[in-house]
């Protein structure tokens, strides 16, 4: 939560790299839970720095690739480890470093003939680094890196031959390991480039790979350029299959068909033979290719071509397309979803298996598709916004990926819930809901800014809408929501400041006394029974007591002018000021009396920020953003920054935002999934260095702090002992309405007037619904 709980208060290789930072999609259909995957995404890790515990909470539903044999599926997840899922008892088993893997991203995975599996691993199938490669041999996995021997860790596709051989893409050229040790092979073997896109394993000791040059063969002993003169559609083939009868299928481009060379043709016959779609709908946009970012060729037991893909329909946004290719031509299943197939295998019985980045696995037996593997943890990968509700249950906000459609999730200690726009929230734009667009108020209250659409509010039961344009008049980003906790919200938009009071949207910019017209964070501040609002802007803090505007620049001593964040620390009573991005502030605090900035030069990892949040205990968590070095998130507890990585158990050290429930536990939105981290011990909070009011005012009613900087000590006590004898005691805002969360009662203090001096006749104190 973002306010206080209280009335008062280039061109190259393709090799398998991470994923675009943000990828275009459509909606996600909901599918079969499997009870066996509902808890395995939180994981206890080792103890972090100073104790405590961290709990992942991945997407299980972001498949990257799939393998299936006789008896089971083989799941490789985007930064959940891989998955074995047993075709007969329907039972899973997932694995993840702590079982041996190099990496819990995982990227291109096969089974050999001998049901070993192999597969390469990033930290994080979406950033890096990269981890090496992983190989299971039915009883305990061997992580093969660059300390074992591995030449280069940067490996694109993977094709497993008998006897525990495997051949790798990597960018350095094709590398072998013949289950003893690797090699290396360059255009000092007879390669024409080491630019390799795919690899395949022929028969006996033969192997394929795709060059920019063309396509070569391996005899064993010696590589050769396979000659390409009737090969209409370019040299480049971005994935390779070998059929049991020796021909290897070549994936081009999908609106094309594929390409296939038939060794036992060369040199005499005609060796190239191309198979269009034949006047199929196009498996894909007319740019989208077959490369090793998607492994949807598969060759069958009976020498079936299968390619997946995705075409615009007119009932759905995409429909997922299987083609495939045997003697009669070609024949295509389709399957409404708009999520685009990012892998696709064929079981030895000759039944289809389908990856896709966020909705899991479907499964064709021939008959009818079914889903399996989803709806196991959070629906997508990248969090990048956060908060708690009064509930402690955990909302998360994501970036698009592949998905305009599944932006919120919720946490509720047990399951995740996706709530999309057949529930009533919006659709958004690639970047979804950016860090800190999201804020829960003190009456559970659900409010999201969802970048490029507008906000959405969800009040328990059902969720609401307001268009951006009608609120703003033009299209515009909302980088930061804060609930006011009255039934109202605060918008930060690059047009400035919006507040919904319940009733109607007032949108405040320079003009009406604010810093700047970029707005980028808001907290509201009720410390003492203060009533302000302060506004983050691309020239500076202003602060809003509801009827005066006043401006802090670095001038005063912010840090910087361009403000990032915003966090109330009633525990020390103190705000804190975050940096912008590239503009290296660092952090500013502010106790009404002194200013203070600390950089890296004080123990921070970085001098830009996402997102800042203080804890019960007035512990302040802050999320820095360095593209040079991932900052991971850090705490100050007063004294010194600690800073929590992936070494001490964090997801990722990407992170976008952070959140702190009531009891202290810390939820952080990274790059690969949501991090909860449990600390050790947690403080109890320490004594506000401000004197508190007088027993006669604290115990009382709300009492905004216009009353007691402008009314007299004797008229405040006199109307907290006698609340009904002062004017508007208990009444609604609005008294044609019945109360509810848009018409609260008057129980605040103030004057009647807020831009007028107290006088016990003229402007007497009275009670208002909120302060001033």
């Amino acid at each position: 939560m973002r306010t206080l709980f209280s009335k008062c208060d280039g061109s190259g290789p393709r090799f398998r790299r991470p994923l675009p930072f943000a990828v275009r999609g459509a909606a996600l259909l909901r599918g079969m839970v499997l009870a066996a995957l509902l808890f395995p995404f939180a994981v206890p890790s080792s103890l972090a720095q100073g104790g405590g515990s961290w709990r992942r909470h991945v997407c299980l539903d972001c498949v990257y690739d799939v393998a299936a044999t006789d008896d089971a599926l083989w799941v490789a997840t985007m930064s959940g480890g891989v998955i074995r899922y047993d075709r007969q008892s329907y039972a899973t088993r997932r694995y993840t470093t702590a079982d041996g893997l190099a990496g819990d991203g995982s990227g291109e995975l096969e089974v050999g003939p001998d049901g070993d599996v192999w597969m390469n691993n990033f930290v994080s199938l979406i950033t890096g680094p990269r981890a090496g490669m992983s190989h299971f041999d039915g009883a305990r996995w061997t992580a093969h890196t660059l300390a074992t021997g591995l030449p280069d860790d940067r490996i694109g596709d993977i094709a497993v031959g008998p006897r525990g051989t495997v051949w790798v893409a990597t960018s350095l050229g094709p590398a072998h390991y013949d289950g003893a040790r690797w090699r290396l092979y360059t255009t000092a073997d007879g390669l024409p480039s080491v630019t390799v896109h795919a690899v395949a394993v022929g028969l006996g000791d033969e192997a394929w790979a795709s060059t920019d040059q063309g396509l070569v063969r391996f005899d064993g002993a010696k590589w050769a350029v396979v000659p390409h003169d009737n090969v209409p559609l370019g040299l480049v083939f971005n994935a390779l299959a070998v059929a049991p009868d020796g021909d290897v299928w070549c994936g081009y481009k999908m609106e094309y068909g594929v390409v296939a060379f038939h060794p036992k043709g060369f040199p005499d016959g005609s060796h190239w033979t191309v198979h269009p779609f034949n006047g199929l709908p196009p498996l894909g946009p007319s740019t989208s290719a077959i490369d090793t970012n998607t492994k949807r060729i598969k060759v069958d037991a009976d020498g079936g071509v299968w390619v997946a893909g995705a075409a615009p329909s007119p009932r759905t946004d995409l429909r997922m397309q299987v083609a495939h290719l045997d003697d009669q031509g070609w024949k295509v299943t389709d399957h409404p979803t708009p999520n685009f197939p990012s892998s696709i295998d064929v079981s030895p019985d000759g039944q289809v298996w389908i990856g896709h980045l966020n909705a899991g696995v479907r499964h064709w037996d021939g008959r009818a598709w079914r889903s399996i593997l989803q709806n196991s943890g959070p629906t997508n990968l990248v969090a990048y916004a956060i908060t708690t509700d009064p509930s402690d249950q955990v909302w998360t906000g994501f970036i698009s990926f592949q998905d305009e459609d599944n932006l919120v999730n919720r946490f509720d200690g047990r399951k995740w819930t996706r709530y999309s726009s057949a529930d009533g929230m919006l659709k958004g734009d690639v970047l979804g809901i950016r860090p800190q667009a999201i804020d829960a108020d003190a009456g559970g209250t659900v409010w999201v800014g969802v970048s490029g659409g507008g906000v959405a509010w969800f009040d328990g039961r059902v969720w609401s809408s307001k268009a951006i344009a009608d609120i703003a008049a033009v299209q515009a980003r909302i980088p930061a929501v804060t609930a006011d906790d009255r039934g109202g919200v605060w918008l930060a938009t690059g047009v400035g400041a919006v507040h919904f009071d319940g009733r109607s949207w007032q949108r405040y910019t320079t003009a009406d006394g604010l810093a700047g017209n970029a707005v980028r964070a808001i907290a509201v501040d009720r410390r003492g029974g203060r009533d302000w609002v302060w506004f983050g802007t691309d020239g500076g803090v202003s602060r809003w007591d509801g009827s005066h505007w006043t401006t802090y620049t670095t001038a005063d001593g912010l840090g910087t002018n361009s403000i990032n964040a915003i966090a109330v620390d009633a525990v020390h009573d103190a705000v804190w000021f975050a940096s912008g991005a590239a503009v290296h502030g660092g952090l500013t605090r502010y106790d009404g009396r002194a200013w203070r900035t600390f950089t890296k030069a004080d123990g921070l990892p970085a001098d830009d920020f996402w997102a800042i949040e203080v804890a019960p205990n007035g512990d302040l968590w802050a999320v820095g953003q360095d593209d040079n070095q991932p900052p991971g998130i850090t705490r100050f507890d007063g004294s010194r920054w600690t800073t929590y990585t992936t070494a001490d158990g964090l997801l990722h050290d990407v992170a976008f935002d952070v959140a702190i429930d009531g009891k202290g536990t810390v939820w952080v939105a990274t790059m690969a999934g949501v991090s909860e981290f449990h600390p050790a011990v947690v403080p109890a909070p320490a004594a506000s260095p401000t004197p508190l009011p007088a027993p006669t005012i604290e115990a009382g009613p709300c009492i905004c702090q216009l009353a007691r900087q402008a009314a007299p000590r004797a008229a405040i006590d006199a109307a907290v002992a006698d609340p009904a004898g002062v004017a508007g005691w208990r009444q609604p805002l609005d008294p044609n309405k019945p109360v509810g969360r848009f018409n609260p009662l008057r129980e605040c203090l103030s004057l009647q007037r807020a831009s007028v001096p107290y006088h016990p006749l003229f402007n007497p104190l009275a009670w208002r619904a909120g302060c001033p």
